[in-house]
């Protein structure tokens, strides 16, 4: 539905850190995200 919920922000940092991702990947991705809906 385009919204993003604590659920899958969890789930995206603990991707990040089983890929040994710099958190602020996920922090970016985030925010691109939530560009997008607007």
């Amino acid at each position: 539905d385009g919204s993003i919920d604590d659920c899958e922000i969890e789930v995206l940092y603990n991707l990040c850190r089983f890929l040994e991702i710099d958190p602020s990947f996920a922090d970016q991705v985030l925010h691109n995200a939530t560009q997008g809906m607007d």
